[in-house]
């Protein structure tokens, strides 16, 4: 089975999921707004980085709106699992790496190439570049790191993506980190994906900036 069969799959039986259970007491839950639409049925609105993509409910189906810029397949897949998942639970303001979630030190190479050296790589001599990031999209806090940017992907998914310079002596180093939080709210990997959108997000936005 190919990688988009598997998502193809995963939405598939999310979908079913929804449709046995009580979607407005998710939607409270996972901090998401729904509204009944003008011509029957429902709307479920997930504000996701820097954008809000809806996902209609009907009688007969449940799908993404596409006028509004129709989400790719593992973002459905994401924002799906995230309305199952998550918790109405606060954040504990303490951070993990990816190899602290479930099973992600078996996982935690692929995540370094995907997200922390691609983030490493653009970021690492040049930290002012997630300042103008902060300035369309998420904010730079305190710590860790020299720089650090946070995004948040999603109502309870905070991601961190933090960078420290380099020098004469170290070469620049990075990582992405999440609240503990993250496991109660999404699968470890929908917790990869989210971190490597949370940076290719921003790696596209820097994209030409001086």
């Amino acid at each position: 089975m190919s990688r988009e069969d598997d998502y193809r799959t995963a939405r598939t039986l999310a979908i079913e999921e929804l449709r046995d259970c009580n979607i407005k007491r998710h939607c409270v839950t996972a901090k998401l707004e729904m509204k009944n639409k003008n011509t029957g049925g429902q709307q479920v609105i997930f504000p996701y980085i820097n954008w809000h993509h809806v996902l209609n409910i009907d009688d007969e189906t449940i799908a993404f709106e596409e006028n509004a810029g129709k989400p790719t397949l593992p973002e459905q897949v994401l924002m799906l699992h995230y309305l199952l998942k998550a918790k109405a639970i606060p954040f504990s303001g303490e951070l993990i790496t990816f190899r602290e979630v479930p099973s992600g030190t078996f996982y935690y190479q692929a995540f370094f190439k995907r997200a922390v050296a691609p983030l490493v790589k653009r970021f690492g001599s040049r930290l002012s570049l997630l300042d103008q990031v902060a300035n369309l999209i998420g904010e730079i806090v305190p710590s860790p790191a020299d720089r650090t940017l946070k995004i948040v992907v999603l109502p309870r998914i905070p991601v961190i993506l933090s960078v420290w310079k380099e020098d004469e002596e170290f070469p620049a180093e990075g990582n992405v980190y999440f609240d503990t939080t993250i496991s109660s709210h999404l699968p470890t990997e929908d917790i990869a994906y989210a971190g490597s959108a949370a940076v290719y997000t921003a790696l596209g936005i820097a994209r030409g900036m001086k």
